[in-house]
């Protein structure tokens, strides 16, 4: 994701917003959910979906 995000809009930096990683940034926003899986080499992995919406 932070590959495709700096190909698009190279000026874009998390700390632009308070956090020093990409990924601290996308698990503070509250529309979306955040899985994190761990290979076997033990590097971690984030899944981002949209949370549904809940009426």
């Amino acid at each position: 994701m932070g590959s495709f995000i700096n190909k698009n809009n190279t000026s874009f930096d998390p700390r632009n917003y308070g956090f020093t990683k990409l990924s601290e940034l996308v698990r503070r926003q509250a529309y979306l959910e955040v899985k994190e899986t761990t290979d076997p080499s033990g590097f971690n992995h984030l899944s981002v979906r949209a949370r549904p919406i809940v009426a």
